[in-house]
C-alpha cells in the first residue's frame, strides 16, 4: 500500500512538473486579455475577435496537451482533450473568417467556449476527487458557466457590456489560473501533502 502511495505522489509531482509552465501561460494570456477587455472598452471588435482567437487557440493547446498528458493520471482527461481540440476549432474558425461583421455570432462564439469550458472544468472538480484543487477548478467553471448564459442570453443587446463580461471573466479566471499554476510548481518542487 506506501509503495502505492508514493507512487501516486512521484506521478503527481511528474504531472505538476509538466503542466505548471503551461496553465501559467494560459493564466497569463486569460489576465492579459481580460485587462485589455477592461481598460480598452472601446475596442475594434475585429481586434477583439482576433485577441479572443489567440487565446481560444492557446488554451486549445493547452487543453489539449493537458488532456493527453494527464491520460494515465486524471478521470477527466478526455474532457480536456474534447475541450482543447473544441477551443482550436473555435480559433481557428474566428481567425479564418470575417466573423467580425455578425456581432452576434461573435458573442455566441465566446458564449459557447466560457460555457463549455465551464461545464468541463466543473465536472472535472466533481469527477476527479483526487484533484487538489477541486475548489479553485470548480469556482472557475462556474464563472465560465455565468459569463456564458450572460453572453447567449443578450448577445446582441450586449454591446459595451459584452466587452465588461469577457474582461471581468478573463481577470478573475485568469487570475484564478495563475494561482493554480503557482500551487502546480510548489507541488512539482515539494510534492504534495498527505493529508490523514
Amino acid at each position: 500500500m506506501d509503495i502505492d502511495m508514493s507512487n501516486t505522489a512521484l506521478n503527481d509531482n511528474e504531472f505538476a512538473k509538466g503542466v505548471w509552465g503551461a496553465t501559467m501561460l494560459r493564466g497569463v494570456v486569460l489576465v492579459i486579455f481580460g485587462f485589455m477587455a477592461v481598460i480598452w472598452p472601446g475596442i475594434t471588435f475585429y481586434v477583439l475577435s482576433l485577441l479572443f482567437a489567440i487565446y481560444v487557440l492557446v488554451a486549445g493547446i493547452m487543453n489539449l496537451a493537458g488532456g493527453i498528458s494527464s491520460l494515465s493520471k486524471h478521470k477527466a482527461w478526455f474532457l480536456r482533450s474534447v475541450l482543447g481540440i473544441f477551443e482550436l476549432a473555435i480559433g481557428v474558425y474566428l481567425l479564418r473568417s470575417d466573423i467580425v461583421v455578425k456581432l452576434a455570432t461573435f458573442i455566441i462564439f465566446v458564449g459557447m467556449v466560457f460555457l463549455v469550458q465551464g461545464i468541463v472544468e466543473l465536472v472535472e472538480a466533481i469527477a476527479d476527487k483526487d484533484n487538489g484543487h477541486r475548489v479553485l477548478l470548480g469556482l472557475t467553471g462556474v464563472i465560465g458557466i455565468v459569463a456564458g448564459v450572460i453572453l447567449f442570453r443578450y448577445p446582441i443587446s450586449s454591446g459595451l457590456a459584452f466587452t465588461w463580461v469577457i474582461g471581468i471573466y478573463g481577470l478573475i479566471a485568469g487570475t484564478m489560473t495563475v494561482v493554480l499554476a503557482f500551487n502546480l510548481r510548489h507541488i512539482a518542487k515539494y510534492g504534495m501533502k498527505k493529508s490523514k
